[in-house]
């Protein structure tokens, strides 16, 4: 659908258990990242767009900024691992650990971390991006990020919550597919997602109903799921069941919010 509109789509698929070659890494987070960061290096004057469609994270325990984080990869399972077999497997990572290290449990969290990509960190890259765009003249690049994944709202949340001075500085809004505290569904093999007489196999239901609405009047049929939308550059939306976001092509990205569901 993206690319019927002119947007130019550069795919990664990261939950394989044959991933590319470029995510077959140590750190399928870092490897994220810097296709982010050389996708983006000349963004798009209008909209640049990062949508991820696969599995969200409630957190993990005492580690608020992985609410709502996006899997990159599986983890390896780790549970046997002796604490110096996790120790050299750190060691050989790179990976940043945080906590005492006479634990097993420091080991497997900083490993564990590098398949997980959160608001923070996108942003991190993303900021780097627009700051260069600015120095060299040009009009600041928006990002919209589409997380059709669960508990997604909770990165609505955390941009929401970025203090107010910056707000205007980030140049970026969010697409979840549901709340900060819920699932999200998806289709399955004995049960396609219908829109407008197109079934939609394979897909999360915000995926399905995002490309059909774009052609068709269709509704939102999950009732029990709850999309969010914020945008940095129009705060207002963020109260509103709908907006359009400029593609730059003379199309329109039609949002879907349900402020009355938080």
């Amino acid at each position: 659908m993206l690319a019927s509109k002119g947007v130019d789509v550069c795919y990664a698929h990261a939950h394989s258990t044959s991933l590319p070659q470029e995510l077959r890494t140590s750190s399928p987070r870092g490897a994220i990242l810097a296709k982010i960061r050389a996708y983006f290096a000349t963004p798009a004057p209008v909209l640049n767009i990062l949508y991820y469609s696969g599995h969200g994270i409630a957190g993990r325990a005492g580690d608020d900024d992985t609410r709502g984080a996006l899997c990159v990869g599986a983890p390896p399972d780790l549970s046997l691992l002796s604490l110096a077999e996790l120790r050299a497997e750190a060691a050989a990572r790179h990976v940043v650990l945080v906590g005492h290290r006479g634990r097993k449990q420091t080991y497997i969290d900083a490993i564990e971390r590098e398949h997980l990509l959160t608001l923070d960190d996108i942003l991190g890259e993303w900021s780097t991006i627009v700051r260069r765009a600015s120095d060299a003249s040009r009009p600041s690049p928006r990002l919209l990020i589409c997380a059709d994944s669960c508990y997604s709202g909770r990165l609505v949340a955390q941009l929401r919550d970025r203090r107010r001075s910056e707000q205007p500085h980030l140049q970026v809004a969010i697409q979840a597919a549901g709340n900060a505290r819920q699932t999200v569904g998806q289709s399955h093999p004995d049960k396609d997602i219908s829109h407008a007489g197109e079934r939609f196999s394979d897909a999360g239901c915000l995926t399905a109903y995002l490309t059909a609405k774009q052609e068709f009047h269709v509704r939102w049929t999950q009732a029990w799921q709850h999309p969010q939308y914020y945008c940095s550059w129009d705060t207002a939306a963020y109260d509103l069941p709908s907006t359009s976001v400029p593609l730059g092509n003379g199309f329109m990205l039609r949002t879907y919010n349900q402020p009355e569901h938080r």
